[in-house]
């Protein structure tokens, strides 16, 4: 894997997790908007895993 295309990743993963992580406790439970925090949040994580596991991968 190309080290640009891998810290590109986890910088778009980190925009995600990281803001949704700060408005998860901001937002009132049971709302459109926390669920779909929820989601961005889990989606986020995936996706910065799937980095992870593919630049491992790469290196191995």
């Amino acid at each position: 894997m190309i080290p640009e295309i891998g810290r590109a990743g986890l910088r778009i993963g980190l925009m995600l997790i990281i803001p949704c992580a700060i408005m998860v406790f901001f937002q009132q439970p049971g709302t459109p908007a926390w669920a779909i925090t929820w989601i961005t949040l889990i989606m986020g994580v995936v996706f910065t895993l799937g980095v992870l596991l593919l630049a491992w991968i790469a290196n191995h």
